[in-house]
Formats: C-alpha cells, structure tokens, sequence
C-alpha cells in the first residue's frame, strides 16, 4: 500500500507539473505575440511623428529655436515612451566649424558652443535639443559623430532620403538606439538641411508598453550575439526603419510554481500517516485476538478443573480450586 500510495502521488506531482509547463508554453506564446505586436506599433509611432516633424521643419528657410520649440511640442506630449530626447542635428566640415556657430546663434542658438569629435572631416552637430520623458537636457553643441552607431544611422538616412535606426551601443544598463530622419527640401533641386534626431532607451522603451508589462524582456539588435538564459524563452525580430530588433522574453521560473513540489510532500505525508493508522489497527488486533485466546485457554483449564473437582472422592476434594491449580 505504501509503494502505491507514494507512486501515485509522484504520478500526480508529475502531472501537475507538465500541465503548468504546457499552460506557461501557451501564455508565453501568447504574450510574446502581443509585445511583439506592441513594439512594432509604438516603433511605427516614432519613426511616423518623427518623419512627419521633419518634414515640417525642411519647409522652413530660416529654422529658428522659435520654430524648433514649436514643431517638437506636440513630441513632447506624445508620451513615447523611452524617449529621452529630440534635437536638429546640422552637418559641419572641420573648417567650417566657427560660421556654423556664429549662424546658429544668431537663429537663436544662445551661448552655442560647438564640441568637435576628434579625427573626423565631418561633424554632426546638435543645435536645438529638447528633452522628453522627464530627462534632463543634454548641452547643444555636441558632435554626434563620436558615436560610430549614431553617425553610421545619419550618414544611411541622408543618403536613402529615408528614416533610419541606428545600431544599438550600451552602457550596461541596457540597449540605446537613435533614431534619424532627414530633412531635404521639395524643391527641383532638394537641399540637405541636416536631421532631426531623437534617442531611445531599450529597457525604458519596453517597460512602458502595457503587453511588456510583467515580461522579462530584451530588445536587442538583430545580427549579434544574443544571450542565451536557461527558463521559458521566446525571440521574435521587429522590422523598424532600415533594421531588425530581436525581442527576447523569457520566464525564468519556467513556468513553474511550488504546487507539484507541495502536492509531493503532502501526499507522501498522507500515505505515510495512512500506513501507519492501518499498521497500529492490524496489530491492535492481532494483540487483541492473542489476549482473547489465552483468556479462553485459562476459562478451559479452570472449567475442566472445577469438573475434576467435582468427580473426585471426598478426601481428595479442595476447598478452593485456585489453590489445587496453584498447588
């Protein structure tokens, strides 16, 4: 009974415990899905609020901070999440460094300071910058071509005309990405007026959509090495402008919970207890069929002595048959 009673209850434990890893293989499924859909919503969110802002900037001749404070509002009231920042980044030859400065000052660029990446023909520089989701602001002036990622992403959407996506660099605390849209006039002959650019942060990005929420997710570039983690894991690549991000989700407990192990415990408990009741009741009786007999065995002795008693002559009598069996 005992061996019976522990196989079925690790049988159970087992069940249990396939049955939550099957209900957690279809819940992962389906919430992979739904981040997936969800980054490539939000990512299309960002590159069309982007172009659509550039656009309206490449109409304007003579670009001021005026103008560049009123066309990004509306960004800053977009709640992108992730977001941490939009500038208007201008092209720059190293000697054309000191009129550059002095003509965006005079647009409104106050106290503008141009920082030269070192070893570069070309620089990128930021000339107005607003900060979103509660950042603060980044200096104007600086050279976006210190970034390899970042300078590689505006040198493809100037030349494709198209919006682009940097690749990702990182600082240990998750992913960054940059997003370019170039601003090129309508005219016969298009001029290049530099980019509006606005960087991302990964982790901030995935933690404000509401199907990423709860997930243990990674929005990494697609193309590197990505990390391999033992637990429930789903990958899934989202197209956003010119490149491919890769999605990691993952359960680390592997959809487990404590129940199987519980169940285990308890039920080896219980057969255990089980067994022992029925052990104590069968040797009760055992003990008790024993005492029974050995009663019975003196009752016989004792009536089979009062018989003998009865029969014998006078003179051999006893008066009390207890001390004729002691004797």
């Amino acid at each position: 009974m005992v061996v019976a009673g522990l196989a079925g209850t690790a049988l159970t434990s087992m069940a249990i415990r396939a049955d939550q890893r099957e209900t957690a293989e279809t819940v992962m499924d389906q919430r992979t899905a739904a981040a997936l859909a969800a980054v490539r919503t939000e990512a299309g969110r960002y590159r069309a609020l982007l172009e659509a802002t550039a656009a309206g900037l490449a109409l304007d001749d003579r670009l001021s901070w005026d103008d560049f404070d009123a066309a990004t509002a509306p960004l800053a009231a977009a709640g992108l999440s992730g977001a941490t920042s939009v500038a208007y980044v201008v092209p720059a030859r190293t000697a054309d460094i000191a009129a550059v400065q002095r003509r965006w000052r005079e647009r409104g660029a106050t106290g503008l300071v141009l920082q030269p990446a070192p070893a570069r023909g070309e620089h990128y520089f930021s000339i107005f910058t607003r900060p979103l989701g509660g950042t603060s602001a980044s200096p104007d002036g600086l050279d976006a071509g210190a970034s390899p990622e970042a300078a590689e992403a505006l040198e493809g959407s100037r030349s494709s005309g198209q919006p682009s996506v940097s690749d990702a660099y990182g600082d240990g605390q998750g992913f960054s990405f940059v997003f370019a849209a170039p601003l090129w006039t309508r005219a016969s002959r298009p001029e290049f007026r530099g980019w509006l650019v606005a960087g991302l942060r990964g982790p901030d990005f995935l933690s404000g959509l509401p199907a990423a929420a709860g997930l243990n997710a990674e929005l990494l570039p697609t193309g590197r090495p990505l990390p391999g983690r033992p637990g429930l894991e789903r990958r899934g690549t989202v197209e956003v402008a010119d490149r491919q991000w890769t999605l990691i989700t993952r359960a680390a407990s592997g959809g487990r919970t404590g129940l199987p192990l519980t169940v285990l415990i308890g039920g080896c408990v219980l057969t255990l207890t089980v067994a022992g009741l029925v052990h104590a009741l069968a040797t009760a009786r055992r003990r008790a069929v024993r005492t029974v007999r050995r009663q019975a065995a003196l009752l016989s002795e004792r009536a089979e002595l009062e018989e003998l008693t009865r029969h014998a002559p006078p003179d051999d009598r006893v008066r009390d048959p207890s001390r004729a069996v002691a004797d």
